[in-house]
């Protein structure tokens, strides 16, 4: 679907997905071998924020957590959600751009195990998905995705 289209039902709280499909540099080659071995579609997710007039994305990445316009990170694809709080969204708002919040991949590695810490300083992106909507799954972005369809969220593909 067009985001133009859907950029109206997008709400906050919403699960943003994206795949990775490049070989070409040693990142895209990491990229590629935790979708293997995860044996997932998703290789990132992010959070829904919508604030003034704009749909943006409360993502981890490196080196900390960002708010970022969605259509500057389109195709991706949108899980329906249940909204935030206001509690949630101020949390969520509150770890952008934080120097003691940082971004891991060792936090990856962790949550495929179910290992992560909320509390260490170090985030990943399904860690900071499923801190902040509270899902109970494992923080990987399959999990992630997986869970919120298994709980009635429909998943649609969004192109520019």
């Amino acid at each position: 679907m067009k985001y133009a289209d859907l950029r109206d039902q997008i709400k906050s709280g919403d699960v943003l997905g994206w795949t990775h499909r490049p070989w070409g540099s040693w990142y895209d080659i990491k990229i590629q071998i935790v979708r293997l071995a995860q044996r997932s579609e998703y290789s990132h997710v992010g959070v829904a924020i919508v604030l003034g007039g704009r749909v943006w994305v409360l993502e981890a990445v490196t080196p900390h957590v960002r708010l970022v316009p969605l259509s500057n990170l389109l195709p991706c694809y949108h899980v329906t959600g249940s909204g935030l709080t206001d509690e949630q969204l101020e949390l969520g708002l509150s770890w952008v751009g934080k120097e003691d919040i940082t971004y891991s991949q060792l936090e990856a590695v962790r949550g495929f195990f179910g290992e992560n810490n909320p509390n260490d300083g170090k985030i990943e992106c399904a860690e900071l998905v499923t801190t902040l909507l509270g899902l109970k799954c494992r923080a990987t972005p399959s999990a992630v995705i997986d869970y919120k369809l298994f709980t009635g969220s429909i998943l649609r593909e969004v192109t520019p």
